[in-house]
């Protein structure tokens, strides 16, 4: 399957994941199924990412049209969850741009190595404003530096065990074995044939223009609701 197809596949879990956190009643168990379903997409994302920044063509580009969809999203995040922006939670496209900038600054440029690691680190810092957080970005660095090595899917089954268990110490729910779920992108990944399909603009930027657009969506849906 190529990448354009895989990433509409992501929307369809996207949009499973956001109808049941804004819609579903809390607890209900349907969540923790769709919401399974939704964490299926970061890591195949972080991949894409990683992936991107070596077959660019300008990773300047790449990089001005991460950090600006990055900024949109947050905004239609933070008035949707907070009402206002700039808010605690910045998006998972915030967090996917310091995972490629953290490459960038490592593969690109000729400062020391002690200054590449320490923007590696920093970019782990910043993403506590984003989604999955740390998590987003060590997928990106796995993918990037563990690329076609046995290492990297040992890496990435490590990072999302801890990643379990910060969220299971975190907000006590160490025994829901559904944030587990992240694993399974593996399956998807592994089906993914390397082609990335029809190179349109369309293909290119829908992704980040839908997942900016439906949470203004769902914001709009729900004042309306509110008002009835």
């Amino acid at each position: 399957m190529d990448r354009n197809k895989i990433k509409y596949l992501l929307i369809v879990l996207m949009i499973f994941d956001h109808i049941a956190i804004y819609f579903f009643p809390k607890n209900d168990f349907l969540i923790y199924v769709f919401c399974s379903l939704g964490n299926l997409v970061m890591p195949v994302m972080a991949y894409f990412i990683a992936e991107g920044f070596l077959y660019t063509s300008n990773i300047k580009k790449y990089l001005l049209r991460m950090f600006i969809f990055a900024i949109f999203s947050s905004i239609s995040i933070s008035f949707l969850d907070y009402k206002h922006w700039p808010s605690q939670d910045m998006g998972i496209i915030y967090t996917f741009f310091l995972g490629l900038f953290g490459i960038c600054v490592y593969e690109k440029t000729k400062i020391k190595h002690i200054f590449k690691i320490l923007v590696l680190f920093l970019c782990l810092i910043l993403s506590i404003f984003g989604d999955w957080r740390i998590f987003g970005v060590l997928c990106i660095y796995i993918f990037h530096f563990y690329r076609n090595t046995k290492k990297m899917w040992l890496y990435f089954f490590l990072v999302a065990v801890l990643n379990y268990i910060y969220i299971g110490i975190s907000y006590n729910f160490l025994g829901n074995i559904f944030n587990l779920s992240p694993i399974f992108s593996y399956f998807i990944i592994k089906i993914y044939n390397g082609k990335p399909g029809n190179k349109s603009n369309f293909n290119k930027y829908f992704f980040y223009i839908f997942y900016t657009l439906n949470f203004t969506i769902i914001d709009i849906i729900l004042r309306l609701k509110d008002n009835l």
